[in-house]
Order: structure tokens, then sequence, then C-alpha cells
């Protein structure tokens, strides 16, 4: 089977309720589970990550976002993919970056408290519960 290596060797965990994608240069977002919902292995072999994969073993990109994938917007997708048997037990990384602020200053944003953190003692819960799984 052949896959998109961006698809396969990492995956990320992205804000307190634990989301994880494969790829946040999808249109849908690519998330494939959550950590309060579900065990990392359980999520990373999930139907959503399978479906995500199969696309992109088929050379089905309709769901990449060429505005934030560079590989689609160049057309050389299958420069980076790599032959695999089978999908490995784990990724080979993981990201994690779960902070739920904007850390842009847009002038014309015009989203009520896009700059304040949300209750800083919440979310402190969500992360140490994060981190323990």
């Amino acid at each position: 089977m052949k896959l998109c290596k961006r698809a396969v060797d990492f995956v990320q965990v992205v804000n307190e309720d634990g989301a994880v994608r494969l790829c946040s240069w999808l249109y849908d977002g690519g998330v494939i589970g959550y950590l309060t919902k579900n065990s990392f292995k359980e999520i990373y072999h999930s139907n959503e990550a399978k479906l995500i994969r199969e696309m992109h073993a088929n050379g089905d990109h309709a769901n990449c976002n060429p505005n934030q994938c560079p590989y689609v917007a160049n057309n050389n997708v299958e420069e980076y993919e790599i032959e695999i048997d089978e999908v490995p037990k784990v990724p080979e990384s993981l990201f994690l970056a779960y902070e739920n602020v904007c850390n842009y200053h847009c002038v014309m944003c015009g989203i009520p408290g896009c700059h304040t953190h949300s209750d800083a003692k919440e979310l402190e819960k969500s992360i140490t519960k994060l981190m323990k799984s």
C-alpha cells in the first residue's frame, strides 16, 4: 500500500479536549478522534484515520486544502509518499499544541474575546488529564 508520508509519520494533539488529527491541512480539519473518549491506539487506527489514509493511498486529495498544503499546491505529493506494508502501531512523531487561544492579532478580527484566555484552572485540569492518558 502506498500512503502519503505526511499522513502516516505524525499526529497532532491540538486542544484540551484531546482532539487528535493526522493532518491540519485537510478541509475538514483531519480530526480522527478524541483522547477524552478513546485510547491513542484506538484513535490512530480508527475508521476516520483509515479513510484519510485510503484517500491518500488512492491519490485522492480532494479533502486537501491547496491553500495550506504545499505538497498539493505544488503538485508534488508523490515525491513525499512512501511504500509501507501496514500502518505502524504508533506514529513516528507526536506533536502537542493544546492552547485554545488565538495567537494572531488581526486588526479586523470580529470574534469577541478572541485574545482572552479561557478559565485557566479548567484548562489546566483538562491538560493534566490528557498528559496522564
